[in-house]
Order: C-alpha cells, then structure tokens, then sequence
C-alpha cells in the first residue's frame, strides 16, 4: 500500500562522462513498513522501472529494488536531496 505521491524530474550522469539522463521519481510512502512508514522514490529512465532507493536518515541511500552500483545509488540520492532543497 502506498501513501500520497509526489513526481519530480532529475538529471543524473550515472554513465561518467557521457551527458546527463532525465529520470522521472515518484516519491510516496511505504505504508508497508511498520511502525515509522519510510518515504521511497522509484526512478524511471525511458519508461523502464530503473531503481527503488530510500533514505533511511543520514546521507545514506538504499536500493529495494534495482541492480545499481553504489556510486549511481548515490549519485540518484544526492538529485534527489537537491530537489527538495
């Protein structure tokens, strides 16, 4: 089950050195984590279900779903961050 959603654009290089992807996050909370419902942000490149990432307090960022390498969770974390900004 989730909670209201909010969808936003970022542009992340998560290929070094090649140009900028625009992604499209929905960000809405996991009623299914109880007791403290967790805010998650699924990212979507091209129409493809790319990674699910959260935060779960700290600068920390974590994939629920998605085969992502660190360094691209990160770097989809820190757009994210600099969205709400």
């Amino acid at each position: 089950m989730q909670g209201e959603e909010e969808t936003f654009m970022i542009n992340v290089d998560i290929n070094t050195g090649r140009e900028q992807l625009e992604m499209t996050v929905f960000g809405y909370e996991d009623l299914k984590e109880k007791p403290n419902h967790e805010l998650v942000f699924k990212v979507i490149l091209d129409g493809v279900d790319l990674t699910t990432v959260t935060n779960k307090g700290g600068e920390s960022w974590y994939q629920v779903e998605g085969l992502l390498d660190r360094e691209s969770i990160d770097k989809i974390g820190g757009a994210i961050e600099k969205h709400y900004l």
